[in-house]
């Protein structure tokens, strides 16, 4: 008995052995790596890429394909790759490589392998495998133009529908002969620029600039692009004397990402054509000149979806005119070209008419109007080109009009528009004052998506708003270029809420206005019933000229300093606070709220939100503990 147990015990795990090398012998695995060619070159968008394992033992008969992927709408080198391949099919003593192949939609060759790369056996790497293919003939364009097909945009400037035409401190433009002419006013080593509506990421674009008939040499013009606002962004071109470069401008500073250099396919001298071109892919930008590649450059300060324009920049205080054509735009994902994107559809801010005799601003253009001056500042809305309304201070670096605005709008009935797009009016002549900007709001503190997650890019500074309307306290703003994952949609559809720390919200979401992002991914997101809007609080006025707090938004008033206390309500727009004291860091403001809501007749409040007065005496008060 005790041998027959020990026979079926052996005949047992013998099948499971067998059964583990059966199961091994069918089971799979794969090469990988990446694809890459060294042409400064783009793909067209409908390019086939094929990789294939193959064993190629045999000198004197065609290579056998062990496994092989097909990739379609591949992106930009490198490409990865991922073959199959099963392990009762590999052989320790042959010897296998990859190679790969790309071709166009139409299945003709533009690149393939021209030596075998050895992987698996024999000691060779089965995964980081990097596959450099070349180009089938040497006299392939590098044009990226001749491998895109038909453009997906062109403007040839029959007309001026894409564009807001100035006539600024800076430069002025015009539409005129079928060309977009841009003319420096000699502002000293300023480059100014302007934009059109689309939003656009990665892309071919290609212009034809004339060149100025009188220039200095080192001034420059070409394609400003990658905007996120009107403030910031990159610039390509050419200089009077024939050099090409591109530059990043901050918004504070610029910084130098292709060198100036000099390059034989472009062409110099006055009323000479020649037609620029830049490719932009994630964070790689590919420069061209009359349809020859002539350098490169990385940098990945601006990878977002962003408006494109043409600049000047004069180099002395002579001014000069150069003159654009045949602006066209390739796609090279059009996920980041959303078809409704048409100029922004931003809330219209209402403006009083004022009085005859006092100093006024009229908009030149359709313009912002924010809640400080500055492109760091929130949008309230626009004003349309056309609309006036009364100036009453201006800004310390003089670069913006404080105007008259309704409360509702702004708690201190002033908001901000830029100079440069507003005219002034001044029938008496009157001093306009320098008017203290409010404080900058603080960031909401919005966390990064994950990777799959529905998701939105803040593409004008957005306040962060704890349920969707302005009628709900404000928790912050997110800044341009900042990404947020949403969970949903408010009701009418006109705000996503986003994913926020339960620090900062009880249901960690908050609410952005949906025309200050791009959003991705969404169409599945679910409807959120809005939340109940906080009971207003009406706090205790001040006595004349003791220390006061004016609300310039709907803010929650809170039981200490910081967004873990409890919210008693909220303080509405316009209300006027008696200020008793203050935080140790000066970020809130503690102030007077009827005793029937707290004992001690106090709550804090966010000072970002308000505009302070007769507070230099207010003392620190230490806050409650931490609930």
């Amino acid at each position: 008995m005790k041998t027959k147990h020990v026979s079926n015990l052996f005949l047992v795990t013998m099948l499971l052995i067998l059964a583990s090398l059966l199961a091994s012998c069918n089971a799979k695995s794969s090469v990988t790596g990446n694809v890459a060619y060294l042409q400064k070159i783009a793909l067209p968008p409908d390019a086939v890429v094929s990789v294939q394992l193959q064993d190629i033992s045999l000198a004197d008969a065609p290579a056998a394909v062990i496994g092989e992927q097909v990739i379609t709408k591949p992106g930009q080198v490198p490409i990865p790759f991922e073959v199959p391949y099963k392990y009762r099919e590999i052989d320790d003593a042959h010897t296998y490589a990859v190679r790969a192949r790309i071709e166009d939609s139409a299945g003709k060759l533009l690149f393939t392998s021209d030596t075998a790369t050895l992987v698996l056996t024999q000691g060779n790497p089965s995964e980081n495998i990097e596959l450099v293919v070349v180009p089938v003939s040497t006299s392939m364009p590098s044009n990226p133009a001749n491998l895109l097909g038909e453009p997906d945009g062109i403007d040839t400037f029959d007309t001026d529908n894409n564009w807001s035409l100035f006539d600024a401190r800076c430069f002025k433009s015009e539409i005129t002969g079928g060309k977009y002419v841009m003319t420096s006013k000699g502002i000293q080593g300023s480059a100014c620029w302007e934009v059109s509506w689309p939003l656009i990421q990665d892309f071919y674009v290609e212009t034809t600039i004339e060149m100025p008939a009188e220039c200095n040499p080192k001034d420059r013009f070409g394609l400003f692009f990658r905007a996120p606002d009107t403030n910031r962004g990159y610039l390509y071109g050419l200089s009077c004397e024939g050099e090409y470069s591109m530059t990043l401008w901050d918004g504070l500073g610029t910084a130098v990402i292709v060198e100036a250099d000099t390059n034989p396919a472009i062409a110099t001298g006055a009323g000479i054509l020649n037609r620029i071109g830049i490719l932009a892919s994630a964070d790689n930008y590919y420069l061209y000149v009359n349809g020859q590649y002539v350098d490169q450059g990385k940098d990945s300060t601006y990878i977002n979806p962003g408006k494109l324009g043409f600049f000047v920049r004069a180099a002395t205080d002579q001014g000069f005119t150069v003159n654009f054509d045949d602006l066209a735009v390739w796609l090279l994902d059009d996920a980041y070209y959303p078809p409704e994107a048409n100029d922004p559809n931003l809330p219209d801010v209402p403006v009083d008419s004022p009085p005859s005799d006092v100093p006024t601003v009229t908009a030149t253009v359709n313009v912002n109007v924010r809640s400080g001056p500055g492109t760091m500042y929130p949008i309230f809305g626009t004003v349309e080109k056309g609309t006036t309304g009364e100036v009453v201070g201006s800004s310390p670096d003089g670069k913006w009009w404080a105007v008259k605005v309704p409360a509702s709008i702004s708690g201190s009935g002033v908001a901000w528009v830029a100079k440069d797009y507003a005219s002034l009016n001044n029938p008496k002549n009157e001093t306009i004052p320098t008017v203290d900007p409010p404080l900058l709001p603080p960031l909401a503190g919005v966390p990064a998506p994950a990777p799959g997650d529905p998701w939105l890019s803040i593409t004008e500074v957005a306040s962060v708003r704890s349920g969707p309307g302005i009628q709900y306290p404000i928790y912050g703003v997110a800044p341009v270029g900042s990404k947020a994952k949403v969970v949903g949609s408010s009701e009418d559809r006109q705000w996503w809420a986003v994913e926020l720390p339960l620090s900062i919200d009880s249901n960690s979401r908050g609410w952005i206005f949906k025309d200050f992002v791009y959003a991705q991914g969404t169409d599945n997101v679910p409807t959120i019933e809005a939340p109940r809007v906080p009971e207003n609080i009406l706090p205790t006025p001040p006595q004349s000229g003791a220390a006061a707090a004016l609300a310039l938004e709907p803010m929650n008033v809170r039981g200490g300093p910081s967004n873990k206390y409890t919210s008693f309500g909220q303080i509405p727009i316009g209300a006027v606070m008696a200020v008793v004291g203050k935080s140790a860091d000066g970020e809130y403001w503690v102030v007077k709220i009827p005793k029937s809501i707290s004992p001690n007749e106090q709550g804090w409040v966010a000072a970002r939100y308000c505009q302070a007065s007769n507070i230099n005496q207010v003392p620190v008060v230490p806050p409650p503990p931490e609930p």
